[in-house]
């Protein structure tokens, strides 16, 4: 299927504020055209674009929701599992991420190296290092550049190369005193 210019523009330059490390800009540039998404196929993958930027400001309830609305727009869209139980579990909701990797477990997808990344975040929170670094040993044989993947290692006491990553990245702060704290 073939997509408007406008579209495709609107995905582009919002990715351009996201790597820049400006996620408002991001946001903004994602919700300026939203409404032009809608009943299209992009209408899911704008709302998982605009989770995904809300859970680097670590603003979790707006993130579930845009990641909830994608999700009931196109259920086969995996990704945003992974996302949601990223996010239950930064606010620690451990049931809720079980369940939703669980869900996700049942599915065949590509991507496996976020839902083993999540894995290995839960057996961190939960002290269990073994199981943990299994998870981000599978994690990183799919996807070495996966973001985290360093902070993860990190807490379960294995020395590895830090990755740099934009000072506007309130996620990566929240979620490095919450496994300091744990």
């Amino acid at each position: 299927m073939e997509h408007p210019e406008f579209a495709l523009r609107a995905f582009s330059e919002a990715e351009q504020f996201f790597a820049q490390g400006d996620y408002t800009g991001a946001i903004s540039r994602m919700e300026q055209s939203l409404n032009e998404f809608k009943g299209d196929v992009l209408e899911a993958d704008a709302l998982n674009n605009l989770g995904y930027y809300h859970l680097h400001l670590a603003n979790w309830d707006k993130a579930i929701k845009y990641f909830e609305k994608a999700f009931l727009i196109d259920p086969t869209f995996q990704v945003i599992l992974c996302h949601l139980a990223w996010a239950a579990l930064m606010i620690q909701n451990i049931e809720g991420a079980l369940a939703l990797m669980e869900l996700f477990e049942k599915s065949d997808t590509e991507y496996r190296a976020m839902h083993n990344r999540n894995k290995a975040f839960y057996y961190t929170l939960a002290k269990a290092q073994k199981e943990a670094l299994k998870y981000l040993g599978m994690a990183e044989e799919e996807d070495p550049y996966l973001e985290y993947l360093d902070i993860l290692f990190q807490a379960n006491g294995q020395e590895t190369e830090s990755r740099i990553y934009p000072e506007t990245d309130k996620q990566l702060i929240y979620l490095a005193t919450l496994l300091e704290n744990n």
